[in-house]
């Protein structure tokens, strides 16, 4: 499960490190405004008095901001389809790595998946081990406790951890719960993993290091085998 982070980084400027200008004088601005229907003419040079039928006005700073305008209707959604035309939700970009591209997608929780370009769904099997045999407790696990911070600022974030077997029908999803805040200590080889070809839990050794628990998330529409499509 790779998720996309959003880091700020905070850039401190001292004070002595800027010279504040003094205010300038605010500019006067004369203008004619026709009294019928409020139309605007600036007063210049060649032209400084006012029409019949105008009134001379003048300021020299900005008025309250008006009211704001009613919200513009939303844009269209450009939506996936795998090649029988099953959406498989909203696009959201293109994820790379190496030479060939994702088609990332947003379901209709939020939740984020990854498509390849033949619609086969982006596993992540590396990270996602369990700590029973049966396979049901699933969690995300790292030798390095740094490397789990990442999965932790997300918790709660629609970022899913995906399982599914070659060629099946049907897939599970994970994700980080909100109420998440810590990772947990792992001794080496008591984790377990799923087969992804048979689907058979069995034990895994795995080094020691630290895991972060994840919670049962909505599945997502797994695409029948092709070219995906991406229409609006």
């Amino acid at each position: 499960m790779k998720k996309l982070l959003a880091i700020t980084a905070a850039v401190g400027i001292s004070a002595g490190s800027l010279a504040m200008a003094p205010a300038a004088q605010a500019k006067t601005i004369k203008a004619c405004v026709k009294k019928s229907n409020g139309a605007v003419k600036f007063i210049n040079k060649k032209n400084k008095k006012c029409k019949k039928g105008w009134v001379k006005t003048s300021w020299n700073s900005n008025g309250p901001q008006g009211p704001g305008g009613p919200a513009g209707p939303a844009g269209p959604n450009w939506l996936v389809k795998d090649k029988n035309g099953t959406t498989l939700g909203t696009f959201s970009g293109y994820y790379t790595t190496g030479l060939v591209p994702e088609v990332v997608v947003t379901a209709a929780d939020g939740a984020v998946f990854r498509y390849g370009m033949d619609g086969k769904l982006d596993n992540d099997n590396t990270a996602l081990l369990f700590l029973n045999n049966g396979c049901t407790d699933a969690v995300i696990r790292r030798t390095l406790k740094a490397d789990l911070v990442p999965y932790l600022n997300a918790a709660g974030g629609n970022g899913r951890a995906v399982f599914q077997v070659v060629n099946a029908t049907t897939a599970s999803a994970w994700k980080v719960a909100a109420t998440t805040v810590t990772d947990v200590p792992i001794g080496a080889s008591m984790l377990f993993a799923k087969d992804e070809t048979t689907g058979a839990c069995a034990a895994f050794a795995n080094p020691a290091g630290f895991y972060v628990p994840l919670t049962p998330a909505d599945a997502p529409v797994v695409a029948a085998p092709g070219a995906l499509q991406i229409v609006r």
